[in-house]
């Protein structure tokens, strides 16, 4: 009977002992399971560091352009391929004098779009009445935004006025050149000149007197910027009385006038340098001005080198590198609202998020450069209140749309 009992004790302990092994090995593979499969939490840790800045902008080209006009028809023979360089008074091409009749189908004309100096001034005196308003009501936040907007629109006028000048315009008429004479007879072969050294090109777009520096503050942009704007080749045997033959590019001096957003215009400060991408080059530069033009900023950039095939465009997408900004970089898919504030959520000790405002100096294409430590905001009633920010080390969530104040994250 004792053999039994022992017997039966052994037996049981075997099973437990079995099911003890069993219960671990399984918790062992749930364990491997679960952490193989699990979703991590993104997270990682900011530096407060020099945060190099690239921006995509629509631009047009400003460039010295001097237009060659024949004042005979005739039948014209290039001397010189489009795109090549040649020095002032090297023959281009020549004409041979021919009647040729003009087929008007075929002569387009460009709506030149021009800022109105009326309409320039109804907005700002309309600026100007909203000021008055918010200032009366003691709406501060908007009132610095309007004057802000105010002073921009009322230097643009200032500018626009002393672009009316007389000497702005004769600088314009000085960019057409003719060749050929009243008196010259069928067969005659006139030679024809470069009348400035730079870059021969056969592609005009109608805008080689309006789009450039001397106009610069007359050009209505937003017209413009929204415009694929394609030249068309008119290096054609056959030349019309009194019409364009070729036109010289100078490669020395020509300009950019890029689109920028107005909420990022104070990033980009007069003279300051600047690195241009465009056509797989990066181009040393220099800004010219900032000025604001109907809801966006323009700003003219001086362009310091050549760059070869630029002389047929018109409109192109640059990408604008700036100074580095020193500051803590944080990717837009890290950024929350709340109440109007954007923030980002902050790992603590115990692993869980908690919302910290963010003050943001600069934008890059995907991400944002923010001031470390703390700031000051101005509330509705005037009153300026310390909020404190990231800090060198902090970790945050890269993906905060997937998370919630308080929630803990591994």
């Amino acid at each position: 009977m004792n053999k039994k009992k022992k017997k039966l004790r052994w037996h049981f302990q075997i099973f437990l002992r079995n099911v003890v092994i069993v219960v671990l090995v399984a918790f062992i593979i749930y364990s491997i399971y679960v952490n193989v499969t699990k979703t991590k939490t993104a997270i990682f840790q900011v530096s407060y560091e020099n945060v190099a800045l690239e921006t995509e902008h629509r631009a047009l080209l400003m460039r010295r352009e001097s237009i060659v006009n024949s004042y005979n028809s005739g039948l014209f023979t290039p001397l010189v391929a489009d795109g090549e360089r040649v020095k002032k008074g090297q023959i281009v091409g020549e004409l041979q004098i021919a009647d040729i009749e003009r087929d008007d189908a075929t002569v387009a004309t460009e709506d030149v779009p021009i800022i109105d100096e009326d309409a320039l001034q109804k907005d700002i005196d309309l600026l100007y009445n909203k000021l008055v308003v918010a200032l009366r009501d003691d709406n501060h936040i908007l009132a610095t935004t309007l004057k802000a907007d105010l002073d921009m629109k009322l230097d643009r006028l200032k500018k626009l006025i002393d672009a009316n000048s007389d000497s702005a315009y004769q600088d314009s008429l000085q960019s057409i050149d003719t060749v050929g004479q009243a008196d010259a007879e069928n067969g005659q072969i006139i030679k024809i000149p470069a009348n400035m050294a730079g870059i021969v090109s056969y592609y005009f777009d109608g805008y080689e007197n309006t789009v450039a520096y001397q106009n610069r503050y007359k050009i209505d942009y937003a017209t413009l910027f929204d415009q694929d704007i394609v030249p068309s080749n008119q290096s054609l045997r056959n030349v019309y009385a009194n019409s364009s033959i070729f036109k010289i590019v100078s490669n020395v001096s020509w300009y950019l006038a890029c689109e920028v957003e107005l909420k990022d215009i104070d990033n980009f400060k007069k003279n300051a340098e600047v690195r241009v991408g465009l056509k797989s080059s990066h181009v040393k530069a220099r800004i010219d001005d900032v000025f604001q033009a109907g809801n966006k900023g323009v700003l003219i950039i001086e362009m310091l080198q050549y760059v070869d095939g630029i002389h047929t465009l018109r409109t192109i997408d640059v990408d604008l590198m700036r100074d580095e900004v020193r500051g803590i970089k944080v990717p837009n898919s890290a950024i929350v609202k709340r109440a109007d504030e954007r923030g980002v959520y902050v790992v603590d000790i115990n692993k869980a998020l908690s919302f910290a405002p963010i003050k943001v100096l600069a934008e890059g294409a995907d991400f944002v450069v923010v001031q470390e430590g703390s700031f000051q905001i101005e509330t509705a009633e005037g009153q300026l209140v310390r909020r404190y920010s990231l800090n060198h080390g902090d970790k945050i969530v890269a993906e905060a749309t997937d998370y919630k104040e308080g929630d803990i994250v591994e």
